[in-house]
């Protein structure tokens, strides 16, 4: 599912409005985030709570993303602001 391909096609699909999708999409961004989260955080719990309030920004704004290829520097954006909140 790393495949930047797999990615955009999950992503249309979930703007489409597919659960099935949207889990998939969801798993692959934990996957993906976790380690970045927890480099960053040196604490498994904050960075549980982090990628949980990332997940649901995603869910949320992922149809109004423009750019499917922006995908990931997008997520990360939000993660890290996700991050700089919870040291706020």
């Amino acid at each position: 599912m790393n495949n930047d391909k797999d990615i955009q096609q999950i992503i249309s699909s979930a703007r489409s409005g597919s659960r099935k999708s949207m889990g998939e999409l969801a798993v692959a961004v934990r996957e993906r985030l976790y380690p970045f989260v927890f480099r960053t955080t040196l604490n498994h719990d904050l960075t549980e709570d982090v990628l949980q309030e990332t997940l649901l920004a995603v869910v949320r704004q992922v149809a109004s993303l423009r750019e499917s290829q922006r995908f990931w520097p997008w997520v990360y954006r939000i993660a890290w602001s996700k991050i700089q909140d919870s040291y706020r």
